[in-house]
C-alpha cells in the first residue's frame, strides 16, 4: 500500500500533473481461463479489492492500483507471497463510439 499514500500526498500538495481523473474502489477476480473450461476445474483463481487511480490524457489512458487479496492468496503463493497486490497499466485507445 505504499503508492496510494505517495498519490494522495501529491494530489494535495497540487502536483496536478499526476492528479488522476478518477480514484476508484474495485473488486476483482484474477485467474487463468483455462481453469474455468476444463472438466475438472482448478481454483487457483485470487479475489481482490483495490483502490485504482485512472488518468486520460487524448486515446491515451494510465491506471494503478494497490490492493488487498481477500482469498485465494494460497492457491498463488509463489506469484504473490503476500496479500498485498499492485497493478499497473497503459493503454491506447483504437475505437471507441462517437
Amino acid at each position: 500500500m505504499r503508492t496510494l499514500p505517495l498519490l494522495l500526498v501529491l494530489s494535495l500538495t497540487g502536483c496536478a500533473a499526476v492528479e488522476p481523473d478518477a480514484l476508484r474502489i474495485e473488486a476483482g477476480h484474477q485467474s487463468t481461463i483455462g481453469q474455468h473450461l476444463t472438466s475438472k476445474p482448478t481454483d487457483y483463481g485470487m479475489q481482490t479489492v483495490a483502490l485504482a487511480a485512472h488518468w486520460q490524457r487524448g486515446r491515451w489512458t494510465a491506471e494503478v492500483s494497490e490492493g488487498y487479496a481477500v482469498s485465494g492468496i494460497d492457491a498463488c503463493a509463489h506469484l504473490c507471497p503476500t496479500r498485498d497486490v499492485f497493478n499497473a497499466t497503459l493503454g491506447y485507445t483504437l475505437w471507441s463510439r462517437p
